[in-house]
């Protein structure tokens, strides 16, 4: 029940998951990478390592989306648009080393049940770690 609560991505499961009492939803949306960068920095982080898992939105992903919106408040709405429409592969700040890993085209996607596809997509994480070694070296 914790990791599903901790999944329920609202546009997607439709509603809030009750766990001991509580009411729960992901609550990844509206915060983008960028943000969690920002806050990382604001904290004194000097070596930070960036793991962007998602892809650009566009064409018609990203308006069958728009469209889907609809459905909810003006906030909630406004959330996803932003998420949607801000996409950002890495930032540079002074003091601070940040290293960006962007993997694209990859087999298995958010709501992927595949297990050929999700252990293809576990292995190019693994070989593109691999091919970073000596960059992964540099936040040590």
């Amino acid at each position: 029940e914790v990791l599903r609560a901790a999944k329920a991505i609202l546009i997607i499961f439709g509603r809030q998951v009750s766990l001991q009492g509580k009411k729960y939803m992901d609550g990844e949306m509206g915060a983008t990478l960028t943000d969690h960068v920002k806050f990382a920095l604001s904290q004194g982080a000097k070596n930070i390592l960036v793991i962007n898992n998602t892809s650009k939105w566009g064409g018609l992903k990203k308006s069958a989306m728009e469209l889907y919106t609809l459905r909810f408040s003006k906030g909630l709405r406004n959330t996803i648009i932003k998420d949607i429409n801000e996409f950002s592969l890495c930032m540079v700040a002074d003091g601070a080393t940040i290293l960006c890993v962007s993997p694209e085209n990859l087999p298995a996607g958010l709501l992927t049940r595949n297990k050929e596809k999700l252990t293809k997509t576990f292995q190019r994480g693994i070989a593109d770690a691999l091919a970073l070694e000596e960059e992964l070296r540099t936040l040590l």
